[in-house]
């Protein structure tokens, strides 16, 4: 059994580097957002827009994921990730026209994203962990906070130091030296799961269904309830994620002040991913995320007051509460996923569509705040449109009775 543990416990450190180089590199964006718009002229709308695809693309391609993982396994997805991950950020080192930057940092990246992503890793874990899901799904997510930390002052100081080209195409080297650790993992052993997890369990009496399809799972409340979840959560929080270090630049802090800021969130984040998933585990989820989405809206009111008056205690107080919320719902929502639906063939399928719906909502709302801010010349209706967006998904936790039933349970 120790064997079997230390495979586990293998397969969550490996998780630890892919979700912190995706995400890392999907984030940095927000650092070269403005020295990629004035050398080629950008609006705010058309830089916003290589992120929105970026999320959307992220979307699309995770059911994509989620079916190519429960057909081939990880031992296929995890490199291919990796190596469109790389590609990337390399290929845009040396683009010069928009729509270029639109097949590197949306398309490859996307997908990169995608197949690495928490919505396979998390069917992947679930064959490891059982009563300890989420918080195992929240410590492999919190790597990714680590990956803003490192990635987006590194990336900062490649651009001050190369220009944002050599920064690109230095990211892309770093992600290739990580795809090498990826590539010689033990994938077939790790996908086996624990021997215990992988016999059929008997019927508790309190799951929704014993034999989840991807075509029942769509017929059901639940499954819209969370993908609702996760559609409306992402349009607040990427209305704003991909503008932090503009919004920051341009209310008078330093450059590499608001990259470092960003970093921090992004460390934030971590703690805050694994705080939640504990309280999850301990007094269930929904507890969790009622704690969650008010420091959400903690950090949007804090954004308000920058507005009016900045200084550096309303710049840290917002890093800290709106990146200790920042994607704390992703792991929570993925082991209720997993709790629902688990009990089928098409669990990776099945949290890869209703993953879909986070990356259309992450594309929508970095569309729709480059566009607001565009047309208001402000941000403030960027803060409304989010503030307004994050008060919703708490309410469909507490009104949606099997929503609210499954994440009551410990």
């Amino acid at each position: 059994m120790n064997r079997y543990l230390n495979l586990g416990f293998l397969a969550a450190g490996v998780f630890v580097l892919m979700s912190a180089s995706a995400r890392g590199v999907s984030e940095t964006f927000a650092v070269f957002l403005l020295p990629v718009s004035k050398e080629f002229g950008w609006t705010r709308a058309e830089a916003a827009s290589v992120y929105a695809l970026g999320m959307l693309f992220l979307g699309i391609f995770s059911p994509v994921a989620g079916k190519l993982f429960d057909k081939f396994g990880p031992r296929l997805l995890f490199p291919l990730g990796m190596a469109c991950l790389a590609s990337g950020p390399l290929l845009a080192s040396q683009l010069t026209v928009l729509w270029h930057f639109y097949f590197c940092l949306s398309l490859l990246v996307g997908f990169g994203a995608a197949a690495l992503g928490i919505a396979v890793q998390s069917a992947l874990l679930a064959r490891w962990f059982q009563q300890s899901l989420t918080t195992a799904v929240a410590v492999v997510s919190g790597a990714a906070g680590v990956g803003v930390m490192i990635f987006s002052p590194m990336a900062q100081a490649f651009i001050d130091e190369l220009g944002w080209r050599h920064a690109y195409a230095s990211i892309g080297i770093i992600v290739c030296c990580v795809g090498l650790i990826v590539l010689i993992a033990p994938w077939r052993r790790i996908a086996e799961g624990r021997p215990d997890l992988r016999r059929h369990r008997p019927s508790t009496g309190n799951e929704l269904n014993t034999d989840w399809t991807f075509a029942t799972a769509v017929r059901s409340r639940p499954y819209w309830a969370l993908s609702a979840v996760h559609f409306l959560t992402a349009i607040s929080m990427f209305a704003v994620q991909p503008q932090v270090v503009a919004f920051l630049v341009e209310h008078g802090t330093d450059p590499v002040t608001a990259a470092n800021a960003f970093g921090v969130s992004g460390i934030s984040a971590t703690c805050g991913l694994l705080v939640f998933g504990i309280i999850a585990d301990r007094y269930g989820a929904l507890l969790s995320v009622t704690l969650s989405y008010s420091l959400t809206i903690l950090g949007y009111i804090l954004l308000f007051i920058m507005l009016v008056s900045p200084s550096n205690f309303v710049l840290w107080a917002f890093v800290i509460s709106y990146g200790a919320s920042f994607g704390s719902r992703g792991p929570v929502i993925s082991a209720l996923t997993a709790r629902i639906f688990g009990r089928g063939p098409d669990l990776g399928l099945i949290m890869g569509a209703i993953f879909l719906c986070m990356g259309t909502g992450a594309a929508v709302g970095a569309t729709m705040g480059g566009l607001i801010h565009d047309l208001t010349d402000g941000y403030i209706f960027v803060i409304a449109w989010s503030l307004t967006a994050i008060c919703i998904p708490v309410l469909i936790f507490w009104t949606i009775p099997e929503l609210k039933r499954a994440a009551l349970r410990r």
